[in-house]
């Protein structure tokens, strides 16, 4: 290849690196409606055996006993990133690294009323929190912010007055350097048999089901 072709296939080269840079700087901030009769694009469903994920009602419904897991995933590959989610019932939203580190918030139904919950994995071990009861069934807003040196997990009414609460915030650890390999919305995510963040509660009920409308992910 002569000297002037191999510049000429170089100059084409960063162009078309740099046109996809900017593609994809293009698509955030991204929102996914999940009313429609069909799941979103880009999104992978996660529905092991036992579970349940189907586009009705104007809602993606998931439904899994608590035992189980269920959900649809996203490609995420971005760092510094918030999060939101528009959910009914018990579903949460998680950020994942890898299997074993992950975070998490959302509502999970511990008794016949729901909570607030936020959920951190680090190499396996896993913390969770219930904190202060709210409706179910009402719609609600969840977001987790990435910081350079913390995790942000938060919550508003989904209708009326979207005012941002904070449930907790905790240490951005060398487990959650670099980007998130994917955005999960979903139910159970880590949970097994012999868990001990095992709620039975959220096996009946509305407890196994979770209703999910909307994803906004920003920088």
């Amino acid at each position: 290849m002569s000297k002037s072709l191999s510049i000429l296939v170089l100059v084409i080269l960063v162009a078309f690196a740099s046109s996809m840079l900017a593609a994809d700087a293009r698509t955030l901030p991204a929102t996914f409606d999940f009313t429609q009769p069909d799941i979103a694009e880009g999104w992978e469903v996660v529905q092991p055996e036992g579970a349940s994920v189907a586009a009705k009602d104007n809602f993606l419904i998931l439904e899994c006993p608590a035992d189980r897991h269920a959900g649809v995933k996203h490609k995420l590959g971005v760092d510094d990133v918030t999060v939101t989610a528009r959910i009914h019932d018990a579903a949460t939203i998680y950020l994942l690294w890898d299997d074993k580190n992950f975070v998490g918030a959302g509502k999970i139904s511990p008794t016949p009323f729901a909570r607030f919950h936020s959920v951190d994995s680090r190499d396996g071990k896993i913390s969770d929190v219930d904190h202060t009861g709210c409706f179910g069934s009402a719609a609600h807003l969840i977001r987790v912010q990435l910081g350079d040196d913390c995790i942000r997990f938060q919550y508003a009414n989904g209708d009326g007055e979207q005012k941002w609460r904070t449930l907790r915030t905790i240490e951005r650890t060398a487990e959650y350097a670099g980007a998130p390999q994917w955005v999960v919305v979903g139910k159970n995510l880590g949970i097994s048999k012999d868990a001990a963040m095992l709620v039975n509660t959220d096996s009946v009920g509305r407890g196994n089901r979770g209703l999910l409308a909307k994803v906004e992910i920003a920088e």
